[in-house]
C-alpha cells in the first residue's frame, strides 16, 4: 500500500496544480503517522519529502550547516535530517553514548539511522552551556528544543540554564548565525495568541508573563535579539517524539502549544543615548507603539513645578525627552495616584513613568538603567541651560 502511494505521488494528474497540491496536503494531514513515517523510509526524494511536510520552506532554518543541541532521543535530529537532506548536521546530546543508550532506549533506531547518513555527525557529551570555542562561525543555524535543567521543574534553575546557554552561544555565533529556541508557551513568557496571529505590534505594553523564563530579557543581557517568533509545529517533523520528561525516555504534550524563537547575536550595541532628533509635532510626542516580542522597561522621574502653567511646561519636558531618546522611549504617562505637593518646597510634584523599548537592537535591563541615568543628566542640563521652571527631584 505504501509503495503504491509513493508511486502515485509521482504520477501526472489532470487536476490543476494548485488544486492538486491542496488535495495532496489534505490527504497527508489525515494519513496515519505510521504511514507517513514509512513513506519517508521508502523515498529519498527530497522534493517528495518537502511536499509531504508541506511547510519546510516556511521554517526559519536556512543552513547549510546546523547544530542541534540537547536532542534527547535524537528523534528530532532524525526528522530534521530527512527534511533537509542537503544540510550538514551535527546532532548532539549532553549524555555520553553509554548514558544515552541507557536513558533513551527509543533512541537506538534514530542513532542507527543518523550514523548511516554521510551529512550527519552525532556528538555525545555536548554541554550547551560550555560549547567549544573552535565551533565559532561553523554553524548558520543552532537549534535547541525544550531545554530542561533536569529533575523537578524549578524556575530559578531553568533561568540559570538558559542564561548559561546564551552565554556559551556568544562565543560561537557570528552575524550570519541564528539560534532557534523552542519553549512551551508558558515558559517563554510571550503572549501565545500574539505569536499565533503574528501580532508583532500593539498599542499597549506587551503581555510578558513574569512567572516564566522571561527569555527575551535574558537574551538581551547577552546581546541577543528575537529576529522572528513562530508557533512550533511538531507534526511537521514526522519522526519526532519528544522525550526527557523527568529525565526519562518519556514524552510530553507539546502539540502546537510552543513558541519557536529565532535569535540573532549583536557584537555591539549602543552604550549611550542616540543623537537628538526632531520630535513629532505635539501633542503626541511618542509613538505609543510597542513591539510584542521585544523587552521593555519602566522608569520613573519625579518633577517639581515652579510655574502655574503646568501643561505647557509638561509638554516642553515631553518634547525634550522625545528628541533626546530618538524613539527609545515609546510612551510617557503620569502616575496620577502619586500626584502630591512636596512637603518641603510646597511645589506641585508629578511622577512620570517612561517606557523604554528598542526594536532594532537588544535592550537589556542594565543598558536601560544606564540610558535612564544619561537622560536624567540631560534633563538636568536642559532645565539649567534653558531656565526651565522645573526641578528633577
Amino acid at each position: 500500500m505504501i509503495d503504491s502511494e509513493i508511486k502515485a505521488e509521482n504520477q501526472v494528474s489532470d487536476e490543476p496544480p494548485r488544486k492538486r497540491r491542496q488535495t495532496d496536503e489534505a490527504e497527508i494531514i489525515n494519513r496515519p503517522k505510521k504511514v507517513l513515517t514509512a513513506m519517508f523510509h521508502k523515498t529519498a526524494d527530497p522534493c517528495v519529502q518537502a511536499r509531504h511536510l508541506i511547510a519546510s520552506e516556511s521554517l526559519p532554518y536556512k543552513g547549510p550547516s546546523v547544530l542541534i543541541m540537547g536532542d534527547g532521543n535524537l528523534s528530532f535530529s532524525c526528522a530534521f535530517a530527512r527534511m533537509f537532506p542537503k544540510f550538514n548536521i551535527v546532532a548532539s546530546v549532553v549524555e555520553s553514548k553509554e548514558e544515552f543508550k541507557e536513558r533513551y532506549p527509543s533512541g537506538s533506531e534514530s542513532l542507527e539511522e543518523l550514523s548511516s547518513l554521510p551529512n550527519v555527525a552525532v556528538n555525545f557529551g555536548v554541554d550547551a552551556t560550555k560549547l567549544p570555542e573552535e565551533w565559532r562561525g561553523r554553524f548558520q543555524d543552532i537549534i535547541m528544543n525544550f531545554p530542561h535543567p533536569g529533575g523537578k521543574t524549578n524556575l530559578k534553575r531553568s533561568k540559570e540554564l538558559i542564561s548559561g546557554v546564551f552565554s556559551s552561544l556568544q562565543g560561537i555565533m557570528t552575524p550570519n548565525c541564528r539560534f532557534h529556541l523552542t519553549l512551551a508557551k508558558r515558559q517563554s513568557g510571550l503572549n501565545h495568541s500574539a505569536v499565533k496571529e503574528q501580532r508583532s505590534r500593539c498599542t499597549e505594553a506587551p503581555e510578558h508573563e513574569k512567572d516564566s523564563w522571561q527569555v527575551l530579557y535574558i537574551a538581551s543581557s547577552y546581546q541577543m535579539l528575537a529576529e522572528s517568533v513562530n508557533v512550533f509545529n511538531p507534526s511537521l517533523f514526522l519522526a519526532y517524539r519528544s522525550s526527557g520528561y523527568k529525565n526519562r525516555d518519556q514524552g510530553f504534550w507539546n502539540k502546537n502549544k510552543a513558541d519557536l524563537i529565532s535569535f540573532v547575536h549583536f557584537t555591539e550595541v549602543p552604550s549611550t543615548l542616540p543623537e537628538p532628533v526632531a520630535p513629532p509635532a505635539g501633542p503626541d510626542f511618542f509613538s505609543k507603539e510597542f513591539h510584542s516580542f521585544r523587552s521593555f522597561y519602566l522608569h520613573d522621574i519625579s518633577i517639581l513645578f515652579r510655574a502655574n502653567d503646568m501643561e505647557i511646561w509638561e509638554a516642553s519636558l515631553f518634547k525634550f525627552i522625545a528628541s533626546r531618546t530618538a524613539g527609545l522611549v515609546v510612551d510617557v504617562n503620569e502616575v496620577l495616584r502619586l500626584r502630591s505637593i512636596c512637603p518641603k518646597s510646597q511645589l506641585p510634584n508629578r511622577i512620570y513613568r517612561l517606557c523604554w523599548q528598542a526594536t532594532n537592537f537588544p535592550l537589556s535591563k542594565i543598558l536601560s538603567n544606564q540610558l535612564q541615568n544619561d537622560l536624567r543628566s540631560a534633563i538636568t542640563t536642559y532645565f539649567a541651560d534653558e531656565s526651565v521652571p522645573l526641578i528633577l527631584s
